[in-house]
């Protein structure tokens, strides 16, 4: 029994690292396209 419990806690570790990584891989690839339009807008300003 108890390591049926070990097992699921593990799972449910596991579960909530993927969750966790999945939102911040998504956070992290929309502040490099913010990132990228904010350049793209500086280089924009400066050939004006």
């Amino acid at each position: 029994m108890k390591s049926l419990i070990k097992f699921g806690f593990k799972s449910a570790v596991a579960l909530f690292a993927i969750g966790v990584g999945t939102k911040l891989g998504k956070d992290a690839i929309n502040d490099l396209k913010q990132f990228q339009d904010n350049r793209k807008q500086v280089n924009d300003g400066k050939h004006r």
